[in-house]
């Protein structure tokens, strides 16, 4: 799950809370958060940032092989989708996310 991903579900999930007593924790919790040096967020994150990213070295690593047409073929044919391909962009579209 992405940062973004938690974050919207965090505030979804926060937004339908009915327990003021559950509201007021997760408020504590988030003052004391806030009072943490901001170091300890980002210590990790300054870590590997500055790391390059080689993916063919991945690909290599993982003896990728790029799937061939009939490979497709046959993904697409045991997927045994009904919906039409603007149904289903359709779908994508709809999806609150």
């Amino acid at each position: 799950m992405t940062v973004e991903r938690k974050k919207i579900e965090a505030a979804t999930w926060i937004l339908h809370l009915e327990s003021e007593q559950l509201l007021d924790e997760i408020w504590t919790s988030i003052q004391e958060i806030k009072l943490r040096p901001v170091s300890d967020y980002y210590s990790s994150y300054e870590q590997v940032k500055d790391r390059a990213f080689d993916l063919e070295a991945v690909k290599k690593e993982q003896n990728y092989e790029k799937p061939t047409a009939e490979e497709l073929t046959q993904i697409a044919q045991e997927a045994d989708i009904q919906e039409s391909t603007e149904q289903l962009l359709t779908d994508l579209k709809s999806l609150d996310v």
